[in-house]
């Protein structure tokens, strides 16, 4: 007979095997060579999860951040076909059959994304991008009412969320609704005054009823309109994105949407990693200066040009750095040195207006700024600026002509309609005033000068009352 202690130590034994071998279960764990050649960071960032899936191969999740760690880098094909692992595992959300059905959808299979769409859905039913990118792949599909469902269903769970509003309105304009449309997106606007994609579809929506006029207008609001829609399940794929490429890449973006000190984070990592770049040193001067930080983006900039005496860029950069510092003088002769680099840019001739604007120079400003302006027909700032010279000035008549035309090309540009409220406020035209102050409310009420404006306008109507 065995002696209990001994069964127990077998017991205890046992269960121990049993334990390691259900870690073991799940799918074979690839090989970093299978992925092919990649950059030292990449390989980096791949190990490290195929690590943390060879300590848990039953772990649907730790697939599903391999798969988005192969898709940030560029490796889609692997990644859909890991976010397929990762879906069938066991898994309490629907995340990783969303991501399969939008590389699926990104193939052309509009059946299997589809078909992973409603998987995710099933499991996530509450993740609004999931109807509404759903939506669009059926009305892409020519599936009308199954599309209007989507979009519905999208609409009532975020009733503010512009992709599936903007989506049931394209419906409405494909089932030949296009007064539906229009007030879809009417109620919209109304909520997200400066959504730009929604009046690019309402302008359409407005052709179709024959308001040509109020086409028109919606159009020049949308001009610089893409879709802005929030997907945080798709964003959260870029936490993994590794690689030279892959950053410059991500760091414009966010030097285009502002985020200086993160792009410029991003930017000295890549710097160090190849100094002798030459546009990417320039970018980071650019950078430097928009961010304030003029003492770092001379230095760069300057040895750019000692070695390139005709870059543009960094010429524009420099001139851009200067300007910021108020060395007038030299920000000048660099906005001059980038026209004569290249005669007639829009950008170089619009930063030469700015230069002399700043300096008191007006009557050059106001000329330079109109060339840049005439050379760009959408260039709506340069004509507001025109206006706010036009003010300094106490020419509240004309400047108001500029903010106008300034909103026939931007019916949405704060500086045109906070400079016109003042312009007319100046022209003793109250009631005016008031009226261009309640659309920059709407559309710009983070805009500096609005308060001021606001103030104002509450002076005059206490001395009414």
């Amino acid at each position: 007979m065995v002696p209990s202690v001994f069964r127990l130590a077998l017991l205890v034994i046992a269960a121990s095997l049993l334990s390691l071998a259900a870690c073991q279960r799940g799918p074979a764990v690839p090989e970093l060579a299978a992925y092919g050649p990649v950059e030292p960071a990449v390989a980096a960032v791949l190990t490290e999860r195929l690590t943390a899936i060879s300590a848990s191969r039953a772990d649907g999740d730790e697939w599903g951040r391999l798969a988005m760690a192969l898709e940030a880098n560029g490796l889609t094909p692997q990644a859909k076909d890991t976010y397929a692992v990762a879906a069938a595992l066991a898994a309490t959300h629907g995340r990783w059959s969303y991501h399969l059905a939008r590389l699926r959808a990104r193939d052309g299979d509009t059946a299997g994304a589809l078909a992973a769409y409603d998987e995710a859905i099933t499991r996530s039913p509450d993740y609004v991008p999931a109807r509404w990118r759903r939506g669009l792949l059926l009305l892409d599909r020519g599936d009308l009412a199954a599309a209007e469902s989507a979009f519905r269903v999208a609409v009532n769970l975020a009733p503010s969320d512009s992709a599936g509003v903007t989506g049931l309105a394209r419906v409405q304009m494909a089932q030949g609704k296009p007064h539906e449309a229009a007030a879809t997106l009417e109620a919209l606007i109304e909520r997200v005054p400066d959504d730009r994609y929604a009046y690019q579809v309402l302008g359409t929506a407005y052709r179709a009823l024959g308001r040509a006029e109020e086409a028109e207008d919606a159009v020049a609001a949308g001009a610089s309109g893409e879709p802005q829609w929030m997907d945080p399940w798709a964003s959260e794929v870029g936490v993994y994105r590794r690689g030279f490429a892959a950053m410059l890449k991500e760091a414009t973006t966010l030097g285009l949407e502002g985020h200086h000190a993160e792009a410029i984070r991003l930017l000295e990592t890549l710097r160090a990693q190849r100094p002798d770049d030459r546009e990417l040193t320039t970018y980071l001067g650019g950078i430097y200066a928009t961010a304030g930080r003029t003492a770092d983006a001379r230095p760069l900039l300057e040895g750019v040009l000692r070695a390139h005496p005709d870059d543009f860029d960094a010429t524009m950069n420099l001139a851009t750095a200067h300007l910021f510092d108020r060395a007038w003088d030299e920000a000048d002769r660099l906005a001059a040195r980038a026209l004569e680099l290249r005669p007639r840019d829009a950008d170089a001739t619009r930063l030469r207006g700015v230069v002399a604007w700043r300096r008191g120079a007006l009557d050059d400003a106001e000329r330079w700024l109109g060339d840049a302006a005439a050379a760009n027909p959408k260039d709506a700032k340069a004509l507001a600026w025109i206006g706010s010279i036009r003010l300094e000035r106490r020419q509240a008549v004309q400047a108001l002509t500029a903010y106008r035309a300034a909103l026939a090309r931007d019916p949405l540009l704060g500086d045109a309609l906070v400079g016109g409220a003042s312009a007319a406020l100046a022209a003793g035209a109250a009631d005016d005033a008031a009226r261009w102050a309640a659309r920059a409310r709407k559309v710009a009420p983070t805009h500096s000068g609005l308060a001021d404006v606001e103030q104002r306008l509450a002076a005059i109507g206490k001395g009414r009352s």
